[in-house]
């Protein structure tokens, strides 16, 4: 399912460059397929080893076919109808979902509950930076919208943390590096 994934983000930029709409619906339907098929087989994947297992090294190559494509069209929506440039954010979430489906659900499985939300706020925050150089580097307006979720989500995360935790501090145990890093990023953005 990952590698339709790709082939369907490959057969889109074919599209673009050959400027057709067949091969352009067809790479999005195919992405779209790829997902729904890996969600079915998804706990079969799931291997014993973390990130190293069919699950997470499927969902993050479903994550780069949609982000590859979001670029894609976001980079040539001169050339593409009203429309269709518009789908550019709908596969930039596409790809963020499963982006942050993997990383949060290898946290849920194989990091110990007392580290769990300091893990999600760094997972959280390091993409968050990752969007952030990708988009100065790369020149993609689009991902400045997804980092306006960052505070947001390390608000939920500190909720969280005072309702399961609330014995404790926010840099009890290695919490000192996820609250800097985020305090870092955000002044970045």
């Amino acid at each position: 399912a990952a590698a339709w994934a790709l082939e369907g983000a490959a057969l889109l930029w074919i599209g673009v460059r050959q400027q057709r709409l067949l091969p352009r619906l067809s790479g999005l339907l195919l992405q779209l397929g790829a997902g729904v098929a890996f969600l079915q087989v998804l706990e079969a994947a799931s291997g014993t080893l973390p990130v190293a297992n069919g699950a997470c090294l499927g969902s993050v190559l479903i994550a780069v076919a949609g982000l590859l494509s979001s670029f894609t069209l976001q980079r040539h929506r001169a050339s593409l109808r009203v429309t269709e440039a518009e789908v550019h954010m709908a596969a930039l979430l596409w790809g963020l979902g499963w982006w942050f489906f993997a990383g949060l659900r290898e946290i849920e499985r194989f990091v110990a509950w007392e580290d769990q939300i300091n893990a999600k706020l760094l997972f959280i925050t390091v993409s968050a930076g990752a969007l952030l150089w990708l988009w100065r580097r790369l020149e993609w307006p689009a991902l400045r919208y997804p980092l306006l979720g960052l505070l947001p989500s390390a608000a939920l995360l500190a909720l969280n943390f005072l309702e399961v935790r609330s014995d404790s501090h926010f840099f009890a145990r290695w919490g000192a590096l996820p609250w800097t890093l985020l305090f870092a990023v955000q002044y970045r953005i």
